[in-house]
């Protein structure tokens, strides 16, 4: 119940002023974007589903025909780089994380700090990858991440706002 009431004041979108918007990009609710991230589609649309962070430097870039798709409630940490890549909901890319052309990462995976998802290659559900050898195991989906990411949100929307020149759209 209190995750509702929290979603109720995450309707609009937190987008900085500094930030690169090029090509059709349609945005849901409730999405935070921080200063210097670049969006940027030169082919078909990006389509970014709801209550998502990107963090400063974040890179998405969609050169395909075909649309680049990312779910809801993501965190893009500082630095990562979206290639032509479809992924997933509840997905956390950490520092310098990096998904390649035509690769696909699905619902609940983690990506280490600078971990490449190679170009084709589709990671399953609930994956974490990490490591220098971009080492993969299997984890438990633990529904306590969504909780921790709303509250992140909620936080981003009340404090971004005061330190720097956003806006609430």
């Amino acid at each position: 119940m209190a995750e509702k009431k929290n979603l109720a004041n995450l309707e609009k979108n937190c987008v900085c002023k500094d930030i690169h918007f090029d090509g059709p990009i349609k945005l849901g609710k409730g999405n935070v974007i921080h200063p210097k991230a670049h969006l940027k589609s030169s082919g078909g649309p990006i389509y970014i589903g709801s209550y998502n962070i990107f963090e400063e430097r974040v890179v998405i870039i969609n050169e395909r025909n075909d649309p680049l798709n990312i779910g809801d409630f993501n965190l893009f940490e500082v630095g990562t780089i979206i290639h032509n890549a479809d992924i997933g909901s509840n997905c956390n890319f950490q520092p310098r994380a990096h998904a390649e052309s035509d690769s696909k990462v699905q619902d609940n995976c983690i990506i280490g700090p600078k971990c490449l998802v190679p170009p084709k290659v589709e990671l399953p559900q609930n994956t974490v990858l990490y490591g220098a050898n971009k080492r993969r195991k299997h984890k438990p989906d633990v529904k306590m991440q969504q909780s921790l990411h709303l509250r992140h949100l909620t936080y981003l929307h009340e404090y971004l706002p005061k330190h720097n020149n956003c806006s609430l759209i």
